[in-house]
């Protein structure tokens, strides 16, 4: 019997879309503000792209282009990218336990928004410092019909640190992605999502299905993690061919099979 299988939307990253070659490197002070950029939604499944804020994910107070330099702004042209801004951001060196972003309301449309791009395989994805997220965990397939989405990302930044200046330099950007069902007695204060979670908590949550009349409570965290890497060679260590190892097609969160 046909059955069909839905996918997370997940983040992933291709670094030919994000190296900008002549762009010199950038010194963090340990509490320099970070700010994670956002790009075109996109499918190796249909030629169609999409903004990151055609669906309907958190929004900050004003939406801007990316136009730090002209070459960016050319290569954006050059590989039909829409880089803006996003409401992810936090501290260089400074942990971030759960934190959230927002929390939507899903009407019909904009549940059928995400399902359609679920169901296409569409991929979002995220940048910092001119680096591309790269995603760190694969799924097994299932037949479950459902449609579920990833609103928990659990981003870790590596950095070289120079023992000079005490400054540092990004050199690695991942996430893992998680999809979780929030739960509250008293808006905000979740009792999903704290200080204390830790990964196993996450790896057994409930999922967050996408449907209509369904609230998305979307959050994330932040650790950092020295590195050896220095940051002229930071791109040797990306995944081959500049896209990630991970699969999403064909998956449901109600049969996963964990790395």
């Amino acid at each position: 019997m046909a059955a069909l299988c839905f996918s997370l939307l997940l983040l992933t990253s291709s670094a030919n879309s994000f190296y900008y070659p002549r762009v010199p490197p950038r010194d963090f002070q340990r509490g320099d503000p970070l700010d994670v950029k956002v790009n075109k939604l996109s499918s190796e499944n249909t030629r169609l792209r999409y903004n990151y804020y055609d669906l309907r994910y958190c929004q900050p107070p004003q939406i801007k282009n990316n136009a730090e330099t002209l070459l960016e702004t050319l290569w954006e042209l050059i590989r039909g990218d829409h880089i803006q801004n996003s409401m992810y951001t936090f501290n260089m060196m400074e942990e971030q336990p759960c934190t959230i972003l927002c929390a939507l309301d899903l009407d019909a449309k904009y549940a059928n928004d995400f399902k359609e791009k679920i169901a296409d395989e569409y991929r979002v994805n995220l940048i910092l410092d001119n680096l591309p997220v790269v995603v760190r965990r694969n799924y097994a397939g299932s037949k479950e019909v459902k449609y579920f989405i990833y609103n928990h990302l659990s981003f870790r930044v590596m950095f070289h640190k120079h023992l000079a200046n005490d400054s540092a330099q990004i050199v690695g950007f991942e996430v893992t992605p998680y999809s979780i069902n929030h739960k509250y007695k008293e808006f905000p204060h979740l009792t999903t999502c704290y200080k204390h979670t830790n990964e196993t908590f996450l790896r057994n949550a409930i999922p967050q299905e996408v449907d209509a009349r369904k609230k998305i409570i979307f959050t994330y965290d932040v650790s950092f993690m020295e590195s050896d890497i220095k940051w002229e060679s930071r791109w040797d260590h990306l995944p081959k061919n500049g896209q990630s190892k991970t699969s999403i097609t064909k998956t449901a969160m109600m049969n996963v099979a964990w790395p």
